[in-house]
Formats: structure tokens, C-alpha cells, sequence
């Protein structure tokens, strides 16, 4: 994917720290899979990447120090996102420089399709087992890390009565204060799903003119295609974003820190999507690499991170209540699966026709 920058220069990021809520593990299950995830005799180092901002922090703190204060295993944590990590891979395939990588499906998949990734050992990442149906991809490639769902954020100073539909984002008052993901990025292309959807009628998710066809009669209300989430919280924090598509997770940490933002479950659907993680096939560690990977999903690690930073969990074993449960339960009706395979046979197309019709 090409990188389009946005039209507005970006300001200094602000990260904001999340306060605790109520959440619970099921306690009986989720200790036994801990216990059978504690790390044996491991060693050495492992390179793993890492995502920036708030969840780079918090995987650094919450899942990488207490790993390696058990373990004594080196963690060299990687900035990089999707499509920096799939790059690496494919350049150091032979002598890979990661270990393990986190990728939403847009690099996860063709990771695991281009032979690049280990086929995970269940006997060696025990709480695999307790992975949610959707939580374990590509024939045993890839676990999931995190959950979240889009959703139509917007800023309450502005927005008084709260929007239920995409299609809100057309109102004319809101000229100049909406905000669309990049086709650069992962919620770029989950946007174009979802306009198919509308556009059709809800009979077909992959409609890439249909798309298009709507979103460019949007133009005249946009005032910048966002390419990362530090970004578009400053636009929203400052006042100049009114309504963005935005995940509910990142929402929701806003939200629950004083911020005026919320976000709302649109009438049509939302995009449901889980990040997957991989251990890179040809790995010079992999046994560290199947210890820590089964420390981040055990339900441990899963509950802090819905509790402290709204990550929807994908081990079944965690049971949300209060506003994780609000903002990230992935049995609400409404939510919508695609068919990430046939996502990325179609991107390449929805790129270039993102470059001529919604750049111009």
C-alpha cells in the first residue's frame, strides 16, 4: 500500500493512560491455563514487535518485563505495524530478524499463505486451546492477540445527540469536521467493506465501485484521510474532527479518560477484526518464542489488557464486564466478519482506485 499523508500537519502525540475497571477471568479455567503456560527452561533472546503508543506500552510493561523477570529471556521489542512487519519477513526469510510479529489480517494472511510462519504447535502454546473459534487462523499459523470492532467515533462538545449511522457522517452540518481512515491502513480498507455494504444494500461487502460511488460524493465533509491513531486523536481532542470511523478500543480509552469522545455501533454493522500473532518459520529461538507468545494470550495477560487499554480479549477464558463489555464484546449482533482472504486479492485494486478517486 502507498502512504497518502493527510492534508493536516500532525501535532505532537499525547498518549493517555487508561484507570482501572471492573473485569473478571472465569478463575478456575483461566489459573489452570496460566499455570500450564508458565515458561519452562527457556533462554537466550527474542526479537518481537510491538505496535506504538499505548499498547506498545503496555505490552512492554504488562507482558515483555514480567516475561523476562521470570525467564530471564532478552526481549528486543521492534517498532513496526502490518505492513513494516510483513515486509521484514519477507526480506529475512532465510535468516529472519523477528521472532515473533503481530499483524492485523491484511499482513497476517499473506504471512501465513506465503510460508513464512511456523504451523503453531498446540502442545507448545497451550492456551491455544482456549482461543475463541475465530481466534486461531490459517489452518494453525496464526493465534490472535487483541480483538476490537470499527466504529463511528465522534466529539460530544459538537456532536450532542449521538450519531446511529454512517450515513450521519453526510449531514451537512458537519462540513469540514469528518475524518476517514487512509486506504494505507488496515481501517482504510474495513471502511470500503462497510460502504459496500451500505451501498448495496447489505447484499455485498466486496463491491469496491459501490464503494467508491459513495464515499466520493462524502468529499465535499472531509477534512483529512488519517493514517495513524496518535493523529487522529489530536484532531478529535482539539475539535477539528467531529466524526471519524476509529476502532472501539482506542474510542473507548479516550472516552474513559475524560476526553469528549465516544463512539457508537452504527445500524448497519461494523467490521469485527482480531490481530494475529506468528512465530516466524526458521526462528533462531522458538522455544522462547512459543513461551512468551503463550504468556500474551493467556487469560492473564488478556484480562489486563481489556481492563487497562479496552483490547477485546480473544481467550474465552476472560470475562468482561462494564465498559470493556460495552465497547468490546464480540457477540453483539452487528458486528461483521469478512472474508479476509478475498480482502486481500481485492486491496491491491482498492488502492489504486482509492489514489484516483478520492485523492484528486
Amino acid at each position: 500500500m502507498t502512504n497518502n499523508q493527510p492534508r493536516l500537519p500532525e501535532r505532537r502525540r499525547v498518549f493517555l493512560s487508561a484507570a482501572a475497571l471492573a473485569i473478571a477471568a472465569a478463575a478456575a479455567p483461566s489459573l489452570a491455563a496460566d499455570q500450564a503456560a508458565t515458561p519452562g527452561k527457556v533462554s537466550g533472546s527474542i526479537t518481537v514487535t510491538v505496535a506504538g503508543g499505548t499498547y506498545g506500552n503496555f505490552i512492554k510493561q504488562k507482558v515483555m518485563k514480567p516475561f523476562h523477570d521470570q525467564t530471564g529471556v532478552d526481549i528486543n521489542p521492534v517498532d513496526g505495524l502490518t505492513m513494516q512487519n510483513l515486509a521484514t519477513l519477507r526480506a529475512t526469510k532465510n535468516n529472519p530478524s523477528l521472532d515473533v510479529m503481530s499483524f492485523d489480517p491484511p499482513g497476517a494472511y499473506p504471512a501465513a499463505d506465503e510460508g513464512l510462519l511456523l504451523k503453531l504447535d498446540p502442545a507448545k502454546l497451550p492456551n491455544m486451546a482456549k482461543m475463541y473459534p475465530w481466534g486461531v487462523a490459517k489452518d494453525g499459523h496464526l493465534v490472535g492477540v487483541l480483538a476490537s470492532n470499527q466504529c463511528l467515533a465522534y466529539n460530544t462538545k459538537f456532536v450532542k445527540t449521538p450519531p446511529t449511522s454512517w450515513e450521519d457522517m453526510w449531514k451537512p452540518e458537519y462540513k469540514g469536521h469528518v475524518a476517514l481512515p487512509d486506504i494505507s491502513t488496515s481501517h482504510g480498507v474495513m471502511l470500503l467493506l462497510i460502504m459496500s455494504k451500505i451501498a448495496t444494500g447489505g447484499s455485498d461487502l466486496y463491491n469496491g465501485d459501490k464503494a467508491f460511488g459513495k464515499l466520493e460524493t462524502l468529499k465535499p465533509n472531509v477534512l483529512t484521510y488519517w493514517t495513524n491513531h496518535d493523529q487522529l486523536s489530536q484532531l478529535m481532542n482539539s475539535g477539528q474532527v467531529w466524526l471519524a470511523p476509529w476502532t472501539a478500543d482506542r474510542a473507548a480509552t479516550q472516552e474513559n479518560n475524560g476526553a469528549p469522545i465516544d463512539c457508537v455501533l452504527p445500524k448497519e454493522g461494523a467490521i469485527f477484526f482480531a490481530s494475529f500473532s506468528g512465530i516466524a518459520k526458521n526462528s533462531r529461538n522458538p522455544d522462547a518464542a512459543y513461551a512468551y507468545l503463550n504468556t500474551q494470550i493467556s487469560a492473564k495477560s488478556q484480562a489486563e489488557a481489556a481492563n487497562e487499554i479496552f483490547l477485546g480479549p480473544t481467550n474465552s477464558d476472560v470475562k468482561m464486564t462494564g465498559k470493556p463489555l460495552k465497547y468490546l464484546d464480540p457477540t453483539r449482533p452487528g458486528l461483521v466478519r469478512p472474508d479476509w482472504d478475498k480482502v486481500m486479492q481485492l486491496t491491491p485494486q482498492w488502492t489504486d482506485m482509492w489514489n484516483r478517486r478520492m485523492q484528486k
